[in-house]
């Protein structure tokens, strides 16, 4: 099931959200999964990411448009995959401005370190000033398939949501079994449909 809500949100709401970029999706465990934005406020944002090995990597921030007037400037963050963790990994993102918008990419290593992910759609918009009222469009849904009816995330995609909040058993796997469960994770999360939202 899933639901669609959009109003005004008022002073200090606090939303945990799932940000899909569309980039291409993985199809096994020997490719990444993500990157997907979590939560986003007005200072700061957590970007996820599950790379193919273990090691050190790098979120290069982008914040400017390269005009002399707003120069792009470049922070790096840096985090590591371990296998304990399935290889996952969240970088916080902090010291942001509000509406403003950051373009990202990520680097195997260090800052000069390989490009892994940096296409167009690597960005996110921070929050205006917690004050300030503004409209949300945000979906739910839990119980999802990771084989079938691929099709409501194309549904859920021409709605034009501002955040997507996946509840529940997302997606439903009947086993307590935790690498099978982290198995059909990935997949879920590498589906072409879900990917472009």
């Amino acid at each position: 099931m899933f639901v669609l809500m959009s109003g005004m949100l008022g002073v200090n709401v606090d939303l945990w959200a799932l940000f899909v970029q569309d980039s291409v999706p993985a199809r096994s465990d020997r490719e990444a999964t993500g990157p997907f934005i979590g939560h986003v406020d007005s200072k700061q944002a957590l970007v996820w990411y599950r790379p193919v090995a273990p090691g050190q990597y790098t979120l290069l921030v982008h914040a400017g448009d390269s005009t002399q007037a707003n120069p792009v400037k470049t922070r790096a963050f840096s985090n590591r995959s371990d296998v304990a963790d399935d290889l996952c990994m969240t970088w916080r993102v902090t010291d942001l401005k509000p509406n403003t918008e950051y373009r990202y990419e990520i680097r195997k290593g260090d800052a000069n370190g390989d490009r892994l992910v940096d296409n167009v759609d690597c960005r996110f918009r921070t929050a205006r000033v917690d004050e300030e009222p503004c409209q949300v469009t945000l979906a739910f849904g839990s119980c999802a398939s990771s084989s079938d009816f691929f099709e409501i995330w194309e549904k859920i995609d021409q709605q034009n949501i501002d955040g997507l909040g996946l509840l529940g058993d997302t997606p439903y796997i009947d086993s307590s079994d935790r690498e099978l469960n982290r198995k059909r994770h990935r997949e879920f999360l590498q589906m072409p449909t879900l990917a472009r939202l």
